[in-house]
């Protein structure tokens, strides 16, 4: 069971460890939450992935640090790495969370967007549920993308609505969500080709798209806008990053 507002702050002020999830936002440094700024800063231990490690080093200066894989304490560990070498890297931190928190220590997992939106670290959070993680919520790319698209993403008609889910979803129940008047943003995407390919089937060769590719990371952040039968050809130099799909709704 999570932590409230209220045992986070009690938690905090009695004895400033705990173990915490923490969100860096996403994109742009200043997407980051002064909250979570103080969590990092009063952290004893720090796991985390390289592309964190690196963009915020200055925070993490004369911290222990540790990998925090990828997936860990779910399936998705498993992809890129052995049954026996992800179990090893399991117990390893296992052990290092458990003496920590039982010292008293502040350790911190670091995330970025929203951890529990396609995040690679909830894994900790069922892990360790006895510790009462707390998480700390950052801007997510879902608000990012949002924001850079500048208009409403709420779908139109009597029941509008969005629906995220990502792009392994079957595309039959993505049109008929869509034919209920619902946005459907769309994560996990590694191929448009294949994903377009899959929708044309399904949706009319007019239906508007867009994607939003590095959102938040204002040097990088692109918008495209286009239909199922232009976007592959309109996004082609633009995709080779991480990337939201939003498919409008025609009601």
């Amino acid at each position: 069971m999570l932590c409230s507002p209220l045992s986070l702050q009690a938690q905090t002020q009695k004895t400033g460890g705990g173990l915490f999830l923490v969100s860096t936002g996403t994109g742009d440094i200043g997407h980051m939450t002064q909250r979570a700024v103080e969590i990092i800063q009063g952290a004893d231990i720090i796991f985390t992935m390289r592309q964190p490690r690196e963009k915020f080093e200055h925070l993490l200066d004369g911290k222990e640090i540790h990998d925090a894989g990828h997936g860990l304490f779910q399936s998705l560990a498993r992809r890129d790495l052995s049954d026996a070498d992800a179990d090893v890297m399991e117990n390893n931190v296992r052990a290092i969370i458990r003496d920590a928190i039982a010292q008293g220590k502040r350790v911190v997992i670091l995330d970025n967007g929203d951890p529990t939106l396609y995040g690679p670290h909830m894994g900790y959070v069922k892990e360790f549920h006895d510790l009462s993680p707390v998480i700390i919520p950052g801007m997510s790319s879902f608000n990012a993308a949002n924001a850079a698209m500048g208009r409403s993403v709420i779908g139109s008609g009597r029941h509008a609505s969005i629906t995220i889910t990502s792009a392994r979803t079957e595309v039959e129940n993505l049109r008929k969500l869509a034919d209920a008047g619902s946005t459907l943003v769309i994560f996990m995407n590694r191929n448009l080709d294949e994903f377009t390919d899959r929708l044309q089937p399904h949706f009319a060769p007019d239906t508007a798209i867009s994607i939003v590719t590095h959102a938040g990371d204002s040097g990088r952040e692109q918008v495209t806008h286009g239909t199922l039968s232009n976007i592959v050809e309109k996004a082609a130099d633009r995709i080779h990053g991480p990337h939201i799909i939003y498919i409008w709704s025609s009601l």
